[in-house]
């Protein structure tokens, strides 16, 4: 009888996976609109930066809230390189992700000697400094009034000659997915490593995760390193999806956006990012139709979401599934 559940559990969990691949894969065709498919692409960047903060928060246990400055530095980076210095956007995409990476390697270092909320205020600190060098050095990053009128990436030629051109909405967003796909892969593959089990090791208990040889300092910057990285990527991707950007893009409301759509989510998930993004990005958007009730509907989602699952939708599904193989006796 248990080989058979298990069996069938697996059964369920492979046509669960196969439904979803075939509904990301159709959703240029089922959503046609242009504003709509801006948003479901913006809800991949978005997805992308709360996986960055994941690694961080989610499994190392260190608050960030500087996370909006990695991703604004990404932005800022890969922008001026392509408008200012006629880089091509696929040289420059990798170099804003190395800068907001290193960057974060130097934050890191003397910031994660402290704990608790005392890091969370020394990376405000940062965030609120980043935020002030964009805004008041005008002749780099045009102040204020931000950079206007940014290109989409540049077309691949491939072997036979042709172009991919990511100049429609559905190109757009299949470059977002796979991108998306390939970080959420690579995250997998990083917690299930021995690194992911230092990184697990410290959220749970630092001093005992020491006691066993684990180094915290070095894991922890490993972690904050990978999360800065990952949130230059977004940054890049976001600056030509939008088309313009400005210092608004590394403000601390850009971080505590991320740390919402996270724990409303489920921290310390891989499903968690995606499932906090779009219940809290997309849904809203989606609401519009009936605008007097959108925030209403709005707050009372996350209300729910917080009281009644705190340790994020992940969270209460996994709870859910486990309810449900008791009562079936498994």
């Amino acid at each position: 009888m248990k080989l058979s559940t298990n069996k069938n559990s697996k059964i369920i969990k492979l046509g669960l996976w196969v439904g979803i691949t075939v509904l990301l894969l159709t959703v240029p065709w089922m959503i046609t609109e242009r504003y709509y498919s801006y948003i479901i692409a913006l809800s991949g960047i978005w997805t992308i930066l709360v996986l960055s903060l994941n690694i961080i928060l989610g499994y190392t246990g260190q608050v960030s809230i500087c996370h909006g400055s990695f991703f604004g530095i990404g932005a800022y980076t890969s922008t001026l390189l392509v408008m200012k210095l006629g880089w091509s956007y696929w040289f420059a995409l990798p170099v804003a992700a190395i800068m907001s990476a290193f960057v974060g390697f130097l934050i890191g270092i003397p910031a994660l000697r402290s704990k608790g909320s005392y890091f969370a205020i020394c990376t405000m600190g940062f965030g609120i400094i980043v935020t002030i060098i964009l805004e008041n050095w005008i002749s780099l990053t045009g102040g204020s009034s931000g950079i206007y009128g940014i290109p989409p990436p540049d077309s691949i030629v491939l072997f036979s000659q042709k172009e991919i051109s990511f100049h429609s909405p559905a190109s757009q967003y299949y470059l977002i997915l796979v991108t998306t796909c390939f970080l959420l892969f690579f995250t997998r593959r990083l917690i299930d490593s021995r690194t992911g089990r230092a990184f697990l090791a410290i959220r749970r208990d630092e001093v005992l995760a020491e006691s066993i040889g684990v180094d915290p300092m070095r894991f922890k910057l490993l972690a904050f390193t990978i999360g800065a990285f990952f949130a230059g990527v977004a940054g890049s991707f976001y600056s030509w999806l939008v088309g313009v950007i400005t210092p608004a893009v590394s403000s601390l409301y850009v971080s505590f956006e991320a740390i919402v759509f996270l724990v409303v989510g489920g921290a310390g998930t891989l499903i968690g990012p995606i499932l906090g993004t779009l219940l809290l990005n997309v849904v809203p958007e989606f609401l519009q139709m009936i605008p007097e009730y959108r925030m209403v509907i709005y707050g009372v989602l996350l209300f729910l979401a917080i009281v009644f699952m705190p340790n994020g939708l992940m969270g209460g599904i996994r709870s859910i599934f486990v309810r449900l193989r008791k009562f079936n006796g498994v």
